[in-house]
């Protein structure tokens, strides 16, 4: 993590990631990860200190596997 504004001091922390996939940001007082499945399903992760994720739910389902209007 960035210890300073312009991103010149980094210091590593250990991650336990819910997926593979290591794309986090952080806003507010949480962590959030987008974690991809198969056709492209996105669900929703979030952590306040990076070991302990609780799952939000889908953020994007892929329409040609929906039905109309329902995604």
């Amino acid at each position: 993590m960035a210890s300073d504004p312009m991103l010149t001091n980094w210091t590593e922390h250990p991650v336990k990631s819910p997926t593979r996939d290591n794309t986090f940001w952080h806003e507010g007082e949480y962590y959030y990860s987008a974690v991809t499945g198969g056709n492209t399903i996105l669900d929703l992760h979030r952590s306040k200190d990076l070991m302990h994720w609780e799952r939000m739910g889908k953020y994007l389902e892929d329409s040609f596997h929906t039905e109309p209007g329902t995604d």
